[in-house]
């Protein structure tokens, strides 16, 4: 059996990695195999080694170089001649391929992280382009490379219908005279059941009725879906609930708060999937006179009422302060201020103001933490009163 510690030399540079040594079956009797694996790093390769003449730096294409073993004191023959040709090298989002796979879990319906691909010659990946070339993607999955940038990504949704496992194997091919390639194959798996997702939540405000804050929807399974239900908290929240369609609404009853909640939907054979939505009920907050609003500086004493604020669907006592986005006017020292709820003239009386955007804010008290499973933060409120305060 040979020695794996003798010392390879092709080209000049020395090889130290083995990847396969055996005799050679179905052949002539004591023929021997051993496949090494050229080092990845820049190298001086001499094809006319031990001499230096027409030495080259870097292997960018296939090249005749001359190997040599030597084993002890005994070096073989020179003369030997090895085919000698470079792959890319490929990068999958930060992981370097040799000759592993990896397996990628998706889920039906949901966007999937996008799976970057570089190819590279010596750090070089310009205007390298890419191809499935073994297996298929699963539907909804999409591959596109940039030119001249040489990244490949995959990318996309799985439909529906798609469960199951999908081995994949992209190569990349750069522009040389005479293409070098390289490949790296990996798995997508896309396991079967009941996916569900919900639309961007909207906004609400107490004692207005929201008759879409969300719509759930249900992938995968088995349709038709008979059942969705709020699941989490156990112990309904107040005016909320989920329609047979999957649509998320409020009767107007729903306290101010910042709701997380957990929807199930329920397939035909009874496979169950669940989302998380997290969604904001606001204040309300009426204006006493009601605006927009008319008032003359020259009528209004110092200091003397302009607006009442009335707040309910919260948690009190409340406060309110002018907001800093309000215009210049309204936000200069002395021009408006407040006394608890009382919207008042300052002591400034040169200015014109034609709107103000009032903060209400609640304690931020839970609005029941018996009544369910997590606790509520009350949520303030952002209202614009049209103020033409007149000199």
């Amino acid at each position: 059996m040979p020695d794996h510690r003798a010392h390879r030399h092709i080209g000049g540079v020395a090889t130290p990695v083995v990847a396969y040594t055996a005799f050679t079956g179905d052949t002539v009797a004591g023929l021997y195999q051993m496949n090494v694996q050229m080092p990845s790093a820049q190298n001086t390769f001499k094809p006319n080694f031990p001499s230096a003449t027409g030495q080259f730096t870097n292997l960018t294409g296939p090249a005749q170089l001359p190997i040599f073993v030597t084993l002890g004191a005994v070096t073989s023959q020179a003369g030997v001649m090895l085919s000698v040709s470079p792959k890319l090298k490929m990068v999958e989002s930060g992981e370097t391929f040799v000759s592993q796979t990896t397996t990628e879990n998706l889920t039906i319906g949901q966007l999937m992280t996008p799976f970057v691909i570089t190819g590279s010659n010596n750090a070089v990946s310009t205007n390298v382009k890419y191809a499935v070339t073994s297996g298929v993607l699963p539907q909804g999955l999409t591959l596109t490379y940039t030119s001249p940038g040489g990244v490949a990504t995959i990318a996309g949704t799985p439909a529906q219908g798609t469960a199951g496992t999908y081995p994949v194997t992209v190569t990349a091919t750069d522009p040389s005279a005479i293409p070098i390639t390289g490949n790296v194959s990996f798995t997508f798996y896309v396991p079967g059941g009941l996916y569900v997702t919900s639309s961007v939540p909207t906004s609400s405000t107490y004692n207005t009725a929201n008759a879409a804050v969300a719509t759930v929807t249900a992938v995968g399974g088995t349709a038709p879906y008979s059942l969705f239900a709020v699941t989490t908290p156990s112990v309904a929240i107040p005016g909320l609930s989920l329609t047979t369609g999957g649509i998320l609404q409020t009767d107007g009853t729903t306290p101010a708060g910042t709701y997380t909640i957990v929807a199930t939907a329920t397939d035909n054979a009874g496979l169950t999937g669940t989302v998380s939505i997290t969604f904001i009920v606001k204040l309300k907050v009426v204006f006493s006179p009601v605006s927009p609003q008319t008032a003359s500086i020259a009528t209004v004493t110092n200091g003397g009422l302009l607006n009442t604020l009335t707040v309910s669907g919260g948690v009190g006592p409340y406060t309110y302060a002018v907001d800093a986005s309000s215009t210049a006017a309204a936000a200069a020292a002395g021009a408006l201020n407040f006394v608890g709820n009382l919207l008042n003239l300052g002591t400034d009386t040169t200015v014109s103001v034609q709107s103000v955007v009032i903060d209400v804010v609640d304690t931020g008290v839970p609005v029941s933490t018996a009544a369910v499973d997590t606790a509520i933060s009350t949520a303030g409120a952002e209202f614009t009163l049209s103020l033409n305060l007149t000199l």
